[in-house]
């Protein structure tokens, strides 16, 4: 094997597929990546048995072949590399040369056998759904912050993502939760929760351009994703998500309208004096201005006075900070609302005007 390409577009590539490589401790023909040079097509591979990547970029070949490469140990090379470098890369079926027109620059990675990563890139195939880049990211972001990461709710450490007669995202720690809902125009599709580990990395590899083509595997396994030159996919979460319709109140009677960079504002000011034990923040509403604050504490509290209008009864209630703070950062409006019955029962958060998306949160006791 033999080619030459650039430092910069190689490092890109292995930048992306480093994030599916499993690390050290585990099976170690998992910890590289599989590069395989055929025309002048080079194509990377790598995966951690949950997750799998495939990508091919435009080199010029002078020799065709394949192996298997160290990914952390690669990954650390190109970095040491300025990436304005055109690169010459060969092997002499022990060890991967990495080097400059020049010579000067040289890097010897032990390489494995050509055997292939256990790799799935057939599908029998249930559902195939295109869906804009832009829609799926803005989804995702307003769900994000209310996925939850703890691992003894496995069912909820992924979004639920379905589309019979609307297209839906929902993510919820089961004290929170964000949902999106705009109409399906494509074909439907059954439920399935996406892992948050795989959804990190859809927001990391994804631009917002273009398409991404999702297909669905037939046992109900696997969701694969196709755009530009990638094709990853990752295992689905097994066990059913939960019923978040059950929790969604039909009728908020009361409203409060706030400025959104009013309440963000007061919010980051007032984390400051936050009781680490509490973990929680206040609110008292009157007829037309909502007070934030917080606990007093041995060091002191903080209180802010911020204009509002309400319709309806006043209330006082408090939330967990890390809740509602990381949900009004992603508000893309100038005014949220929020809709309310009591201090005991769910509060729903909604834009100025209303979006595809809201929030809904349980108030914690005063």
């Amino acid at each position: 094997m033999k080619f030459n390409c650039s430092a910069e577009s190689l490092l890109k590539e292995a930048s992306y597929a480093l994030d599916f490589a499993a690390q050290k401790n585990f099976v170690s023909v998992l910890s590289h990546f599989y590069i395989e040079v055929s025309g002048n097509i080079l194509k990377i591979q790598a995966t951690n048995q949950k997750m799998a990547f495939t990508t091919t970029i435009a080199v010029h070949s002078q020799e065709d072949g394949s192996c298997l490469v160290p990914a952390e140990k690669l990954m650390n090379s190109l970095k040491a590399i300025d990436p304005a470098t055109e690169l010459i890369i060969s092997d002499d079926g022990d060890r991967l040369l990495i080097t400059n027109e020049s010579q000067k620059i040289k890097f010897f990675l032990k390489i494995d056998s050509t055997e292939k990563l256990p790799i799935e890139t057939e599908f029998d195939e249930t559902e195939s759904i295109e869906i804009s880049q832009k829609l799926f990211l803005d989804m995702l972001n307003q769900v994000y912050s209310s996925i939850s990461t703890e691992e003894t709710k496995y069912a909820m450490n992924g979004a639920n993502f379905e589309g019979e007669d609307d297209l839906i995202m929902v993510g919820t720690n089961g004290k929170k939760l964000s949902m999106y809902k705009v109409k399906n125009d494509g074909p439907s599709f059954k439920a399935v929760t996406i892992p948050i580990s795989f959804l990190n990395i859809i927001r990391k590899m994804g631009t917002g351009e273009g398409n991404f083509r999702i297909r669905f595997s037939a046992n109900g396994n696997l969701v694969i994703f196709n755009f530009a030159t990638y094709e990853i996919y990752s295992v689905l979460i097994s066990q059913a998500f939960p019923n978040y319709r059950v929790v969604i109140p039909k009728d908020l009677p009361y409203t409060c309208r706030i400025k959104t960079a009013d309440m963000n504002e007061a919010l980051k000011r007032i984390s400051v004096f936050i009781d680490p034990s509490l973990k929680r923040v206040l609110f008292r509403m009157t007829e037309d201005s909502i007070e934030v604050y917080s606990d007093e504490t041995d060091q002191g509290k903080a209180n802010e006075i911020i204009d509002c209008e309400v319709q309806g009864e006043p209330m006082e209630f408090s939330l967990t900070l890390s809740h509602v703070q990381p949900i009004l950062k992603t508000l893309d409006s100038e005014y949220f609302v929020i809709h309310y019955e009591n201090n005991r029962k769910q509060l729903i958060i909604t834009t100025d005007p209303k979006s595809d998306y809201f929030h809904l949160l349980m108030p914690l006791n005063l």
